[in-house]
């Protein structure tokens, strides 16, 4: 109701707002930038690239010692084979069920390096070995077991990462810092 003139009209919502308006305008704005001009896959890795460069060089190191892995957990086949084109070859996964799901799509990526960057059970530890290159999150002496017996039973050397947990947090993953974890090769 207009208390001016004491009748009913209808005051656009933006008049009595104006401060919405203008943040709608900019958030519609914004999503209209994101429909007309999508970043590619691969502009989004050229963009990635120049900034490595940026801090190697900034670093006094040589970018080429920096390796960039696309974490690929959760797209799909399509998409990773966008960013294997861009030049990515090593990629990061954190399900062992989803990636199997996937993988039959992509082995035709013979160059393509595949890790498990998240949390592994140790019961899904064997299928692990036979889908993945490297596990690059070991949290525990029992799980580096599992998967050492499950490589040496397929003849692979599996690369890992061991997460150790220096805070001493019972909340999180890890391995204490003096703790042993066996490193036998299997020789």
């Amino acid at each position: 109701m207009n208390s001016e003139c004491g009748s009913k009209t209808k005051v656009p919502y933006f008049k009595r707002f104006p401060l919405l308006h203008s943040d709608f305008l900019l958030l519609t704005s914004f999503f209209r930038a994101i429909r007309i001009l999508p970043v590619s896959i691969a502009q989004n890795i050229a963009h990635i690239r120049e900034r490595i460069d940026a801090a190697a060089r900034h670093a006094g190191r040589e970018s080429s010692t920096v390796i960039l892995m696309a974490v690929s957990k959760t797209f799909p086949a399509e998409t990773i084979r966008q960013a294997y084109a861009a030049g990515i070859r090593i990629f990061g996964e954190n399900r062992v069920q989803e990636f199997a799901g996937k993988i039959d799509a992509m082995r035709d990526l013979t160059d393509a390096e595949w890790h498990l960057v998240g949390h592994l059970q140790s019961n899904k530890a064997t299928k692990a070995t036979e889908l993945f290159g490297a596990i690059d999150s070991v949290d525990s002496t029992k799980l580096a077991e599992k998967l050492n017996a499950a490589a040496r039973a397929v003849g692979k050397i599996l690369p890992v990462l061991i997460e150790v947990n220096i805070g001493g947090e019972a909340a999180k993953g890890g391995v204490a810092p003096h703790s042993e974890v066996s490193t036998k090769t299997g020789k």
